[in-house]
């Protein structure tokens, strides 16, 4: 085999093509009993990577990429319970089961979760969809500009950097981006959605955390003052640090829902990463109670906005 130096696309080491050596996704050697499943997206990869080194107790999956030459890879010590998964390209999926533009004009709901989609998603011919769920794949980008209809996304667990929402804000009701990977960025590209009823932007996988995949947004929440029907946000372990406690929709305050008295319609843990920045204005939101608090005089605002 050849022995030119490649670089892993995902945490920039360079290796051997010979030895394969990926750092399995992006750990090194003696990281790999924390793996529980490696990724391989490097089209140059071929060689052998001895699989028994990943010993943590769920490892049992290793995606390859549509762009890696699965014949030129050779896996050692995999168990039965290893399994070898090949990704699909997200739009070739699109393509081949919505082949024409008269078919996706028709479809108002659209699941594909769960689907093994990677890489680039162009719905622009859904133009009458509703709701959508691309949950639990490895999209990079989703381009929903067309969907002016839409009332639900839901695009969570996958490594979405970038995400563009219908150019009409009117129908969205709920929007879930947890456990992507969205690079530094305020909230400010959803100020124009205030019909939100449901907004999840948290990171809660704790070994893509590990691995420096996360959302990274950050600034103030004031940015959703003018979502005056939002009932649920959730913003664990980001790093959004401002806040005024006065501009916060009092939809949010706490109080029933989903059928629970008392429900606190603002989650803000930061227990998968203790050092976001979250943890600045954690103690401002613990105060935003049934009516809210001054900001200023720390006494309840009893006042309906």
């Amino acid at each position: 085999m050849s022995s030119n130096k490649i670089e892993c696309s995902d945490c920039g080491r360079i290796y051997e093509e010979s030895e394969l050596e990926i750092c399995a996704g992006e750990h090194p050697k003696e990281k790999r009993s924390e793996v529980s499943e490696i990724h391989l997206n490097e089209p140059s990869l071929e060689g052998e990577l001895d699989v028994g080194e990943f010993t943590h107790y769920y490892f049992n999956k290793v995606y390859i990429s549509p762009q890696v030459d699965e014949t030129k890879l050779t896996f050692k010590n995999k168990s039965r319970r290893v399994k070898i998964i090949k990704l699909v390209e997200g739009q070739q999926y699109l393509d081949r089961h919505h082949s024409t533009k008269q078919k996706r004009e028709k479809i108002t709901n659209l699941d594909a979760s769960r689907k093994l989609l990677e890489g680039n998603l162009d719905l622009t011919d859904f133009i009458n969809l509703k709701e959508l769920d691309f949950s639990c794949n490895k999209l990079v980008s989703l381009n929903l500009t067309n969907c002016q209809k839409l009332e639900k996304i839901v695009c969570s667990d996958n490594l979405l950097t970038k995400l563009i929402l219908p150019t009409n804000p009117a129908n969205l009701k709920t929007l879930d981006l947890r456990n992507n990977n969205f690079p530094t960025q305020d909230l400010s590209f959803l100020e124009l959605y205030t019909n939100l009823e449901c907004l999840h932007l948290e990171n809660k996988n704790e070994e893509k955390i590990k691995r420096g995949i996360y959302n990274r947004f950050t600034g103030s929440l004031n940015h959703l003052s003018g979502m005056k029907q939002l009932k649920y946000l959730n913003i664990g372990n980001t790093d959004i640090n401002e806040v005024d406690i006065d501009k916060l929709p009092s939809s949010l305050r706490k109080g029933d829902f989903w059928g629970v008295e008392g429900f606190e319609k603002i989650r803000r843990s930061t227990s998968k990463r203790p050092n976001c920045e979250l943890t600045q204005i954690v103690p401002q939101l613990k105060r935003f109670g049934y009516y809210g608090h001054c900001q200023k005089c720390q006494q309840l605002n009893t006042s309906i906005k």
